[in-house]
């Protein structure tokens, strides 16, 4: 008996393939798990970096569905091959709609949005701010975790990104320091901010 029939006859009992997800045993299962997480991440290495850091709506949904799929394979809610076929396609697809992106500015937009400005020039724009259904309270809070303050008088612009995260930038501020020098004092340093 050739090898690979050995394996195709011993594969299909250790794998559970062709049972319902109630007849795998804990072996066959952590088997599945072991293959699905080698495939998976094959498929992923091989997709893009952007769907690791999941960074807009584009990707995150594709994240769901990948996870999703995979998960299904690991407890035989789904065949085992079909599945991994399935994620391929799917990452191949997220990668083919990234590169119309990165060519087609109009993809890009409808695909991965557009950024929101919702402080500009120190002035808060209230209308673009309830279109995104971001409140005062949900900026003061993101300046404080970014920049320190949750004043929002201290914020020159605060824009939602594309990935739906706040990037903040205070005002500049100047800083008056009163220094007192003593009689013989011949070095003074200061460090500001």
């Amino acid at each position: 008996m050739h090898w690979t029939h050995w394996i195709g006859a011993h594969g299909a009992s250790w794998l559970g393939l062709g049972l319902d997800a109630h007849q795998l045993d804990s072996g066959q299962a952590v088997l599945r798990a072991a293959i699905v997480y080698l495939g998976g991440l094959i498929l992923i290495r091989f997709g893009t970096k952007r769907l690791l850091g999941r960074s807009t709506a584009f990707d995150l949904i594709v994240s769901v569905i990948v996870g999703s799929l995979l998960s299904r394979a690991v407890n035989g809610g789904a065949p085992l091959l079909p599945t991994l076929a399935a994620t391929a396609a799917l990452v191949a697809l997220h990668w083919g709609i990234g590169f119309l992106s990165h060519e087609v500015a109009a993809f890009d937009r409808l695909f991965n949005g557009t950024v929101t400005p919702l402080i500009v020039d120190g002035r808060p724009d209230h209308r673009a701010m309830r279109f995104a259904a971001v409140s005062h309270r949900d900026i003061a809070e993101a300046a404080r975790l970014s920049v320190g303050t949750g004043d929002l008088d201290e914020l020159a612009e605060v824009n939602l990104e594309r990935n739906g995260r706040f990037s903040i930038r205070r005002r500049d501020v100047p800083r008056v320091l009163e220094v007192k020098v003593e009689e013989g004092v011949q070095t003074i340093r200061l460090q500001v901010g």
